[in-house]
């Protein structure tokens, strides 16, 4: 079971070849890759494609709302774990421009104001249903954070 977690919600649902494309960016970094679980410097993590959930598909970003979705997780709550991520899940919300959903709200792991600053198109959603939805660009800044944790 997963200590942590993210979600990417991107604008179409993955193809074969996107899930393929991603699933090799995850290979190129990872210890072994075997049935969504892997290993990054001594991490254990696991990922899964899914459909968004009725939530996510209510949620409008920049446009659109969620028809794609990928979770990547941690098994750690190490803060390597915490870093790697999110270095993973800006890259992939990056190629597949999407944004990153966090589980709860980004006040859970930040008072930072220059990190809760960002809001609505800028960078950062609050959900109706009390979960926080982030840029890639959003989790680039947070990365740089001292405090910087998942939620």
């Amino acid at each position: 079971m997963s200590c942590y977690a993210v979600t990417i919600l991107t604008p179409m649902a993955f193809s074969p070849e996107e899930i393929e494309r991603a699933t090799n960016v995850l290979a190129s970094l990872a210890e072994p890759l075997v049935d969504g679980d892997f290993w990054i410097s001594g991490q254990s993590f696991c990922f899964q494609f899914t459909e968004p959930d009725e939530d996510e598909r209510d949620i409008v970003i920049s446009g659109w709302a969620p028809r794609g979705a990928l979770q990547i997780a941690s098994r750690s709550g190490s803060k390597i774990s915490h870093f790697i991520i999110g270095v993973l899940s800006s890259r992939l919300a990056r190629m597949f421009d999407g944004w990153i959903e966090l589980g709860g709200p980004l006040t859970l792991a930040t008072s930072n104001p220059s990190i809760l600053t960002y809001d609505g198109v800028l960078g950062r959603i609050q959900t109706a249903y009390g979960v926080d939805v982030i840029s890639p660009s959003v989790m680039d800044y947070w990365l740089g954070s001292d405090e910087f944790r998942l939620i």
